[in-house]
C-alpha cells in the first residue's frame, strides 16, 4: 500500500451549511488507511471555546474522534478556530500543533501553517490578529457567556464582510 498523508483546510463548517459537514464525513469515511490527517485551520466558521458544550459541532467532534482512533489527526488553528484548546483536542482526538510547524514527510521537510500570517498587506487584519491572539483578549472573550461570545463573533464576521 502506498503511503499517503491527508491535508484539509478552510472548511468553515457552519450549521447553516450542513452539506459541507456531510462532505467532511464522506471524506473521512473514504480516507482509507492514511498515515495521518493534518487540519490546517478554519475547520469551523468560528469556534467559541471548549466550554461550548452545546456546540453545533459536537457531531463533527465525535466523527473526528472515531477517525483519530485509527489515524493520527493533527490540528493547527486558523483565524476562525484559534480558541481551540485541550477540551477540543480531547473531544476530537486531534493533537494540536503550534503554528508554524515543520514536519518530515516521507523524507522531505514540510512547513505547515494556516497561512493567515502571510497576508502581510492586510495591515488591519494583522493588527486584529495580534490583538486577538493575546492572552488578555482571549481571557476577556472567554470570560463572556457562550451566547454573548456568539453575538460578539457574529458581529466580527459582519464587520469583516463589510470591509
Amino acid at each position: 500500500m502506498t503511503a499517503h498523508t491527508l491535508f484539509i483546510s478552510d472548511l468553515h463548517l457552519h450549521p447553516r451549511r450542513p452539506q459541507t459537514q456531510e462532505l467532511l464525513f464522506d471524506f473521512l469515511a473514504g480516507a482509507g488507511a492514511a498515515d495521518a490527517l493534518y487540519i490546517l485551520g478554519d475547520l469551523f466558521e468560528y469556534w467559541l471555546g471548549d466550554d461550548d458544550t452545546n456546540s453545533p459541532y459536537n457531531k463533527v467532534l465525535r466523527r473526528m474522534r472515531d477517525f483519530a482512533a485509527a489515524t493520527p489527526v493533527y490540528f493547527i488553528a486558523g483565524n476562525r478556530d484559534f480558541l481551540t484548546g485541550a477540551g477540543f483536542a480531547r473531544r476530537s482526538g486531534c493533537e494540536i500543533l503550534p503554528e508554524p510547524r515543520k514536519i518530515n514527510l516521507y523524507g522531505r521537510e514540510i512547513l505547515l501553517m494556516h497561512g493567515d500570517t502571510l497576508c502581510t498587506d492586510d495591515i488591519d487584519y494583522q493588527a486584529f490578529r495580534k490583538k486577538a491572539r493575546s492572552a488578555e483578549w482571549i481571557d476577556r472573550v472567554m470570560a463572556m457567556p457562550v451566547d454573548e461570545r456568539r453575538r460578539h463573533f457574529d458581529g466580527l464576521r459582519e464587520q469583516s464582510r463589510q470591509a
